[in-house]
């Protein structure tokens, strides 16, 4: 019997994917608005890799469900919203409007928060949460463990990718406010070697206090 708190399978979701009966007719402003979500994204790097493996490719893109006019609206609304701040600010940040939009198109094809976790996790996303609460705090510590062999056997150990992703994230946003506190020599990402970092040995507590200070937290 499977397990049913076991992380959700990728054919099990490619394959609720495909159950999905196609439209015979959307509006085109829908189907940009799913075609450029986190799951048509995925989707496409999935179907991409079994058509390189010589598996029979996909007879096209991600199905587009049979809905009316009227629940097609949100999906444009959220989608003009998007593109409106991006063509205002190139660097705006749409964030929240895509994941409502994500959110949209998850339940569209009925795919469960434990099945649109594992997606963007797959896709190396930070958790939401952590993106949703980063504007409420005054400071940010990354700590980055030895917990996996670096590729290159001659640059040691490197932290989980999720754990790397995230401290970029906090650095895209708030660079000067996040120190990162590193385990035994780990590898540090070239984009992240702007941010000031100490190592977890000796008197790693006092440097940290002293960034703290800089900060005005203390």
């Amino acid at each position: 019997m499977p397990n049913p708190t076991s992380s959700p399978s990728t054919q099990s979701v490619l394959a609720k994917i495909a159950s999905v009966p196609a439209a015979s007719w959307t509006d085109d402003r829908c189907r940009s608005a799913i075609l450029d979500s986190t799951l048509a994204a995925w989707h496409s790097r999935q179907t991409d890799a079994a058509a390189h493996e010589h598996k029979p490719p996909p007879a096209e893109r991600i199905p587009i469900p049979e809905i009316g006019f009227a629940e097609q609206r949100p999906f444009i609304h959220l989608y003009a919203e998007i593109q409106a701040a991006k063509r205002a600010d190139t660097a705006a940040d749409t964030r929240e409007l895509e994941w409502r939009l994500d959110e949209l198109v998850y339940a569209l094809y009925g795919l469960t928060e434990a099945e649109s976790t594992a997606i963007e996790r797959s896709l190396g996303m930070p958790p939401k949460k952590l993106t949703e609460t980063m504007g409420n705090a005054d400071y940010y510590v990354a700590v980055l463990t030895a917990d996996e062999p670096a590729p290159n056997p001659n640059e040691g150990s490197r932290s989980r990718q999720n754990a790397i992703g995230e401290t970029m994230t906090i650095a895209t946003s708030k660079p000067n406010r996040l120190t990162i506190l590193r385990e035994n020599d780990v590898d540090i990402p070239s984009n992240l070697q702007g941010i000031g970092y100490i190592d977890l040995q000796g008197q790693w507590g006092v440097k940290l206090m002293k960034e703290f200070k800089a900060a005005n937290l203390i």
